[in-house]
């Protein structure tokens, strides 16, 4: 257990447990335990996310808040109201208004926006027309992709190689002239779950080397199972984190169609070798982006280059990360099998009830 998360007392209401435990966390992560800790408490406040109550020393959320909404949004309703306790026990208190100098010096130091949403700023759901909208940037990458299921396997590759240099290119001319310094926002990636698969990491790897952001599997909790876990958190631009979560959605709900596919192909009736050969194709699928990487740095001259602004907001954001290495694991045959089958996807625009947030993939 990390020794910056103890428990509470075994009779402390699992939530208020968790609730504690990340106030201990950013305490000490954000403001060097110069907070001395509060008592907690879920209400049912309907129209307020949380608020601090500083004659009893007391933070509350709404239980409606913690249950609905996801945990890294929870979290900055959690900061939030740690900043005014921050104002009141550590700054003096006396600010010109609720949300005044003061309070904002301190939602700096705990890394949240003065103007808390509960949604974790950049959360949002997956659905089917996450890539429509009036960017125009955005528009014509959505357009390419919907390009990218033709029947056409020369005009759908095509396609898809042009909505990749759209966005590279996008990204080179903000670094050329520094505007993306101010966008930049955090976006968590689906529940907190208890363990990581080596293909989710697979596809944490994808999103940052191919679609410019920066990835943490950071600490979360769901209240729904109570069970602590990890989520996938992903930094960067509004448009980059678009396309990085509708890439995550797209092979999500690709990797089980095409291991449907492969056992009727080879006849498999157990599920053995399946986490293995989800992990091959995202493997395939990154040399192909890789490919095309290379064509483009030979072809149009465009090289990505580390964006020193997007690295300083993560630090930022994460100034305690500590990298860990994966233990060797032996590959099952099954992996080399969806390799072969992960270089031929092809990257597209969702097919069918946009409303449902299913994003359906075509291989070539």
């Amino acid at each position: 257990m990390n020794p910056r998360f103890p428990s509470e007392p075994a009779e402390s209401p699992p939530l208020l447990v968790e609730i504690a435990s990340f106030w201990r966390h950013y305490n000490w992560c954000y403001l060097g335990e110069r907070l001395t800790q509060p008592s907690f408490r879920l209400d049912g406040a309907a129209t307020r996310l949380g608020a601090w109550h500083r004659e009893t020393r007391m933070i509350s959320l709404s239980e409606a808040h913690v249950l609905r909404d996801p945990w890294m949004g929870v979290m900055e309703t959690l900061r939030h109201e740690m900043a005014h306790q921050y104002v009141d026990e550590i700054l003096g208190g006396d600010d010109p208004a609720p949300h005044g100098p003061k309070f904002k010096e301190a939602c700096q130091l705990l890394r949240v926006s003065p103007h808390a949403s509960g949604n974790g700023g950049e959360v949002t759901p997956v659905v089917g027309g996450i890539l429509e909208g009036d960017n125009p940037i955005r528009e014509k990458i959505s357009k390419l992709l919907s390009l990218a299921t033709s029947s056409n396997e020369h005009e759908a590759q095509l396609a898809m190689e042009k909505a990749r240099y759209l966005l590279l290119k996008y990204n080179l001319s903000l670094q050329d002239v520094g505007e993306a310094g101010s966008r930049y926002g955090v976006r968590q990636l689906g529940r907190p779950r208890s363990r990581v698969q080596r293909y989710e990491n697979a596809i944490a790897s994808l999103l940052r080397d191919f679609f410019f952001v920066e990835v943490i599997w950071d600490r979360g909790y769901d209240p729904l199972s109570q069970k602590r876990g990890t989520f996938l958190k992903i930094h960067g631009t509004k448009l980059n984190l678009d396309m990085a979560e509708y890439v995550a959605a797209f092979l999500e709900n690709l990797l089980p169609q095409l291991w449907r596919a492969h056992q009727r192909a080879v006849g498999l009736r157990s599920n053995a070798g399946r986490l293995h050969y989800y992990w091959g194709v995202v493997v395939g699928f990154s040399e192909k982006l890789r490919g095309q990487t290379d064509r483009l740095a030979r072809e149009q001259a465009l090289v990505w280059k580390q964006d020193p602004r997007l690295t300083e907001f993560y630090r930022y954001v994460h100034p305690r990360t500590i990298a860990r290495q994966s233990a060797a694991v032996r590959v099952h045959g099954t992996f080399q099998d969806g390799v072969q089958d992960g270089r031929q996807v092809r990257l597209n625009r969702p097919v069918g009830n946009s409303s449902s947030g299913v994003v359906r993939g075509l291989l070539s």
